[in-house]
């Protein structure tokens, strides 16, 4: 049986709570940023010198993200737990496939067409 019911809930944390999950939001989002511009920064010197390897994946983040840990400039990365940043990964990853999945589309199909009555439409 199909419920049409649905909760909304608020939370209100106590003060330590808060600085808590301030902390693993800023550490996310400084993860993301930080193999965002990594990733970016591989790419273009990827394409100057020629590489054959092209972009960095997530096994390569992964990796990445157990030294950066280990450095002392970046060991406050540790108060928060290990699978939210991983996670972060894992959604910087996924933009990555589906970008590379819509130039691949776009490549292939020939976006200027035109038809018969002179306007410009999309043929698969």
């Amino acid at each position: 049986m199909k419920s049409d019911y649905t909760y909304k809930f608020r939370i209100f944390p106590a003060e330590a709570q808060s600085t808590l999950l301030n902390k693993h939001f800023g550490s996310i989002r400084w993860v993301y940023n930080h193999f965002l511009d990594r990733r970016n920064n591989f790419y273009l010197n990827a394409k100057e010198k020629q590489l054959a390897k092209k972009s960095l994946n997530y096994l390569d983040d992964a990796k990445h993200l157990t030294e950066l840990k280990q450095q002392p400039e970046t060991e406050w990365l540790y108060e928060c737990n290990a699978q939210s940043l991983q996670h972060a990964l894992k959604h910087l990853d996924g933009a990555f496939n589906r970008n590379a999945a819509n130039n691949i589309l776009k490549q292939g199909l020939n976006l200027t067409n035109q038809n018969r009555s002179g306007t410009t439409g999309l043929y698969l």
